[in-house]
Order: C-alpha cells, then sequence, then structure tokens
C-alpha cells in the first residue's frame, strides 16, 4: 500500500515538473522570439539641432561613412534619415520589404556603438526602388505602343500562388517575333538596368523587373553584343551616364576618361588592331570604345516590370522586352515572361519555361540578325 502511495506522489510530481518546466520554456521562447523580432534601442542620445544644423549634404550622399566622430556621425545619419520619405501603401512598390527610416537610424546608432560607421546590415530599411530611366534618341516615335498592358489577371479563387504562376505562365508569358531583319550592323540600349545590389536581389519589392535584370547582363554588354565568341554586332551603343561608373569598361580603351566624358553615347565596335597585346590569346580582345553625339544603329531594345506590387504578394514578378525601329517605333518583337521566389533571392527565381531564361541578347539576336552571325 505504501509503495503505490509513494509512486502515485513520484508520478504527480513529474507531471508537475513536466508542467513548469514547459511553461518556462515557453516563456523563454517567447523572450528569445521578442528579442529577435524587437532590436535593441541604442543607448546613444539623439542629436541636438545645432548637432544637425552642421551636417553638410555631401556627407549624407556618402552614407556619413566619411571619417565623422560618434557625435556627427550620429547627427548625419539623422538628418539622412529626416530626408528619407514617409512609406505610402500606395506606392508599396516603391519601398523595400523593410523600409523603415526609424529603424535605420537605431540600426546606425548600433553600428556606432561598436564603434562602426554604418555597415549594410542596415540598409535594408532605407531600401527604396532605384529608378531605370530610357533614352529615346527620337522622342518623335513616342509612346511606343506595346503589344499588352502592365496589369496581369488577378489570381483565379482557388489557386496557390505556385499554380497561379504556371496560371500565368499559361496564358500571360509568351514571345512573338513579328518581323526579322538581315544583316544588322549594330544595336542601341534603351533602358539600362543598373546593377542591382544584393539587398536588392533579396527584397519583394524594388526590383522593377526581376526577370529583364537577372537576363540582361548589364554590366559588359559589349561582350555579348559585339566580342566574340558571343557578340554577332559589329557595334553596340549605349548612353553615356549607364556605363560612366562602370569598373569593368576601364580596359577597353585607356585613352578615354569614361567617368567624365561629356558625350550622349558610348559606341562600342570591334577593331582587330585596339588590344595589341591580347593577339596571342585563343580568344583576343578586339573591342574598342569610342565617345558619339549620333547614333550609328537604326534598331533599340528596352524592356519595363509588368503586374506591380499585387503580383509580388504571391512571390511573383513579371516583366518584359521588345526590339524596335528606332526611326518609325515600329515594335519588331515583344516577350513577355514571370518569376517565381519564395525566399526571395531573384538571381535563382523559378522560370516560366528553360526557353525563358535565354538572355536578353539571344532574344535580339533572332529578330535583328548580326553582320557577324555564322551563315
Amino acid at each position: 500500500m505504501k509503495t503505490s502511495i509513494q509512486k502515485t506522489e513520484r508520478v504527480a510530481a513529474l507531471k508537475l515538473n513536466k508542467t513548469v518546466y514547459g511553461a518556462s520554456l515557453m516563456v523563454a521562447l517567447s523572450l528569445l522570439s521578442a528579442c529577435q523580432s524587437a532590436p535593441r534601442a541604442s543607448s546613444i542620445r539623439a542629436a541636438t539641432p545645432a548637432e544637425m544644423a552642421i551636417v553638410q549634404q555631401e556627407w549624407i550622399d556618402k552614407k556619413c561613412n566619411v571619417g565623422l566622430g560618434e557625435v556627427k556621425f550620429i547627427a548625419c545619419a539623422t538628418v539622412a534619415a529626416n530626408q528619407m520619405p514617409a512609406f505610402d501603401i500606395n506606392k508599396r512598390e516603391q519601398f523595400g520589404d523593410r523600409y523603415n527610416p526609424k529603424e535605420w537610424l537605431e540600426c546606425m546608432k548600433r553600428s556606432a556603438e561598436r564603434g562602426g560607421r554604418g555597415d549594410g546590415v542596415c540598409d535594408p530599411y532605407k531600401l527604396r526602388r532605384q529608378t531605370d530611366p530610357e533614352y529615346w534618341p527620337n522622342p518623335e516615335i513616342l509612346p511606343v505602343k506595346w503589344p499588352k498592358a502592365t496589369e496581369v489577371p488577378k489570381k483565379p479563387d482557388g489557386l496557390s500562388d505556385l499554380e497561379y504562376f504556371h496560371w500565368l505562365c499559361k496564358h500571360e508569358a509568351g514571345e512573338v517575333i513579328y518581323k526579322t531583319v538581315d544583316k544588322v550592323e549594330g544595336v542601341y540600349e534603351i533602358r539600362p538596368i543598373h546593377e542591382p545590389s544584393d539587398q536588392e536581389y533579396e527584397d519583394k519589392y524594388v526590383l522593377e523587373d526581376p526577370y529583364s535584370t537577372t537576363r540582361g547582363m548589364s554590366t559588359v554588354l559589349w561582350k555579348v553584343y559585339v566580342q566574340p565568341k558571343l557578340g554577332k554586332y559589329q557595334f553596340l551603343e549605349m548612353v553615356t551616364p549607364s556605363i560612366s561608373q562602370s569598373i569593368f569598361v576601364s580596359g577597353i580603351n585607356k585613352n578615354l576618361d569614361f567617368r567624365n566624358l561629356k558625350s550622349k553615347y558610348v559606341r562600342f565596335f570591334r577593331d582587330e588592331n585596339s588590344h595589341p597585346e591580347d593577339r596571342g590569346a585563343m580568344e583576343p580582345n578586339i573591342v574598342n570604345a569610342e565617345p558619339a553625339e549620333q547614333l550609328q544603329a537604326r534598331y533599340g531594345f528596352t524592356w519595363r516590370g509588368v503586374g506591380g506590387s499585387k503580383l509580388r504578394e504571391h512571390g511573383i514578378s513579371g516583366g518584359e522586352q521588345i526590339v524596335l525601329d528606332l526611326q518609325t517605333g515600329e515594335v519588331l518583337a515583344w516577350r513577355r515572361s514571370f518569376v517565381r521566389s519564395t525566399k526571395i533571392w531573384w538571381m535563382t527565381a523559378m522560370h516560366c519555361s528553360q526557353e525563358m531564361t535565354n538572355p536578353t541578347d539571344m532574344f535580339v539576336k533572332r529578330v535583328l540578325k548580326p553582320i557577324h552571325a555564322p551563315k
């Protein structure tokens, strides 16, 4: 009888211990989650009006990372945060997924506490869409008549996000070539794509068109349009602002200061004698460059995003490209596709089909047959 009572007491005690332990664990996990979701507030005091009054715009333009002491650095970050626009839900696609000027300032303060002066970990809190402008050489052809509108049909009832993606691929994606042109000597890039940061690639909203961005090879276009083996044209023309800050262009022509060119355009062209040091190489570099005020290209290509922020809420992004006549505005070809990323990283997103993963230059070359294409 005594043994039975003792056994009952041990079972009751064990249940009590489990209950207490479980409650303690839940509290600990709750506290841990709170710590992770709510970053610690900085102990650094706020900047005073007098300290903010001496902040120079040049400091802000360089992300306040100009060798400032802690007080001036915090003042600079405070002014920068005050300059950031308020989040506008009606322009959702213009702001990063974590955009928050107040949290960006707190992050910068925590960086200063560690002896830093701002770092990449704070960037997502200030991330906004960077606009990529179009440079039309002949405004008389505007507005260009794109084959389809930028809006796409809403998700049909009952479909999952993945099913919606496949539905868009089936009903909205595709490629249409209305006309081809033979023996084309050169092409013009109408809308340059800026080189995105890692933060942009892993943000749901700020890249206007992840499809065209990841298909474009924007930093070295001359290698895929002019330089053999990939390049098949005699020349490629680009607007000067799009390449003036490129770190990849300096070796093309050492006599040109690409950062300070005053011309409207830069023409990359084949020149067998441009790089004598490469003559012994299996694939010598034969691309040269020159400033230009007028275009020689008759044809160009451009892109735009489709679907807007509503599409991004499903982890989907849409984009399209056209090839057109720069003199008449006639659209020669068009393609539209979609990409899907669940854990947003657009570089490895799912595509509609293998064919739609082809880079933009392959699409352009199918329409504008290059003069140096194999016969």
